[in-house]
């Protein structure tokens, strides 16, 4: 088992802020005393601390595209706590358990400190124990992955999810169709991401299946970008990563919209991202293991040279949540069976210089699988 704990802004300052509060332990200590009580559950931890709203959304994006995934996720959002909405959201789009942790009973304190935004999207809430509150924290998630009894047949779509799956993807594919014409240098990501949504919602959509992500140029080199003011610019590619909802069920796709000039160096990538994509697409079949689907892929990029420029895992299940089992991963066990709906995303990110990912929903079927998504890079 494997659990994130993320610690929010000016967490970094403990040891020195408000020791009447607080008490006088750096956050090096605290995570220490956290990880020994882990270790000792047979836990294994990772610590992230940040400041920035921004980057404790990406951190969330980021684990859930873990390769092996993690199980669960303590978060101690702080002062975002009271007015998040970002974090919240980001903690709502993926399919991991979350514990929202206090160091102090902000039910003691100053009025304003007992409304949290985020809580209502974690199974529960935990404060005034110090570090004691992320060792609880831990064993409410240890207990309920030992006492959650998910069925195999609960992975396989009905057929009516399967239809509003594809209704929510014909939707995002008509988007894109529509987007491609939108997008020109001078706008900006947020734009694009405001135009996308609003043409779903304006065409069936009850809202987006996640975060949109819209990253151009090097920003595209980070898997999970938030959508900026940054400018659309003349030449480069501009990843988009987005889906919607129908009657609950998710849709999830990414493309790349080529600007002007394309370097050669990006349209190799491209064509190696794509080459994986169709491997990974041809292994899936029911009877396939899971791990399999993601070597076919991997195995294409690792000959091109570029092991260590894809860093997350081929692709995931889709359901009534963007991020479900089975993970299409090194490290996944699962195998895959008819009815079963995933994404099959390769990608390849080089930093300072720009990325390219390719995500196609498919449902699988006895004899491969058939592609939900359409509308291929223009």
């Amino acid at each position: 088992m494997k659990i994130l704990v993320i610690q929010g802004v000016n967490l970094n300052r403990l040891g020195h802020r408000e020791r009447g509060v607080y008490g006088s332990r750096t956050l090096e200590e605290f995570n220490l005393e956290i990880e020994l009580f882990a270790a000792y559950k047979g836990v294994r931890m990772e610590f992230f601390q940040s400041n920035s709203e921004r980057a404790i959304v990406e951190r969330i994006h980021a684990a859930a595209a873990d390769f092996d995934g993690f199980d669960g996720i303590v978060i101690n959002p702080a002062a975002h706590t009271h007015y998040s909405v970002a974090i919240r959201d980001a903690l709502a789009a993926v399919n991991i358990p979350a514990v929202e942790v206090h160091i102090s009973n902000i039910h003691a304190r100053e009025d304003f400190r007992e409304h949290s935004v985020t809580a209502g999207a974690c199974i529960g809430q935990i404060s005034g124990f110090g570090a004691l509150s992320y060792c609880l924290a831990i064993d409410a998630i240890v207990e309920r992955a030992a006492g959650a009894l998910v069925l195999p047949q609960n992975l396989r779509k009905t057929p009516y999810e399967i239809e509003n799956m594809r209704t929510a993807a014909s939707i995002a594919n008509d988007a894109f169709t529509y987007i491609k014409e939108y997008v020109s240098p001078g706008k900006t990501e947020r734009d694009i991401a405001l135009e996308l949504e609003f043409f779903m919602r304006k065409n069936g959509a009850e809202g987006l299946a996640f975060d949109t992500i819209v990253a151009s140029g090097e920003r595209s080199a980070n898997p999970h970008a938030v959508p900026s003011d940054e400018k659309i610019p003349t030449n480069g590619y501009v990843m988009l990563d987005f889906g919607c909802k129908v009657n609950g069920c998710c849709s999830d796709m990414t493309r790349m919209i080529a600007c002007g000039e394309i370097s050669p160096q990006m349209r190799k990538i491209h064509d190696i991202v794509q080459e994986a994509q169709t491997a990974a697409l041809s292994v899936i079949r029911e009877g396939a293991r899971a791990s399999d689907v993601d070597k076919a892929a991997r195995d294409i990029i690792n000959a091109a040279g570029f092991a260590e420029n894809f860093m997350h895992s081929t692709g995931h299940g889709v359901g009534t949540v963007v991020h479900e089992e089975p993970r299409i991963s090194p490290k996944s066990t699962a195998i895959l069976e008819e009815g079963m709906v995933i994404t099959v995303e390769p990608g390849i990110y080089l930093e300072g210089v720009g990325g390219v990912r390719l995500e196609d929903m498919v449902v699988v079927t006895k004899d491969g699988c058939r592609n939900l998504s359409y509308g291929k890079t223009n």
